[in-house]
């Protein structure tokens, strides 16, 4: 083989993949089950890699870079790793489908992304929004189709209502640089082994 088709066909299998199969072949040999942990992450900014690693992983999490790679200038956000918006209780969360909705909570995400999504600081960067709840998901959908939500006169919609509700093609598929797409909305499970530059997370429900 040259070299480009060897590197081409490394690739293909991922280094965590490439340590379970490595295992999988010392068990077999040594008859002793290895447990595999990738102990330094490089996708979150230390201080949310530091909460995390405190009460998930025993302090074994590591943080592979520094503060300054991760540039967060967003309007009244600036520097800031987390901020919790404070929502009302007056109104609950409700239940369809089986499953729960709060729409006081997905109108303040709407009107928080279409504030931010065409600023001059979030160009090249992307926005996730993550909640728990199917119905939740819908909802924040319904609200960023919502005219009211828009943060100026022209800006467009985010999503589009046909017969079900889309994001529109200038938002799903950037081409803008060091991206691919604007914005995802989606469960817990649509974000797995994916990164974005602003996340959003719907919590919906609260015991206090």
């Amino acid at each position: 083989k040259d070299v480009k088709s060897f590197i081409e066909e490394e690739i293909k299998t991922s280094m965590f993949e490439k340590l379970k199969i490595s295992c999988e072949e010392l068990e077999k040999y040594d008859g002793i089950k290895r447990v595999i942990m990738l102990n330094r992450q490089y996708r979150m900014h230390p201080k949310m890699g530091t909460f995390v690693s405190k009460h998930f992983y025993e302090g074994k999490l590591e943080n592979g870079l520094e503060e300054d790679k991760f540039d967060n200038r967003l309007k009244d956000l600036e520097r800031k790793v987390f901020a919790w918006i404070d929502i009302s209780n007056k109104y609950q969360e409700k239940k369809k489908n089986n499953s729960f909705y709060r729409n006081i909570e997905a109108k303040e995400i709407a009107e928080f992304i279409y504030k931010h999504i065409d600023s001059e600081e979030a160009k090249g960067k992307n926005f996730g929004i993550i909640t728990f709840y199917s119905s939740q998901k819908d909802e924040i959908f319904k609200e960023l189709a919502n005219e009211e939500n828009k943060a100026y006169k022209g800006q467009e919609l985010i999503v589009i209502k046909d017969n079900n509700y889309t994001i529109n093609d200038k938002y799903k598929l950037s081409n803008e640089e060091g991206i691919n797409e604007k914005i995802r909305i989606g469960s817990v499970d649509a974000f797995q082994g994916m990164e974005f530059n602003f996340v959003c997370l719907s919590m919906v429900r609260s015991n206090d």
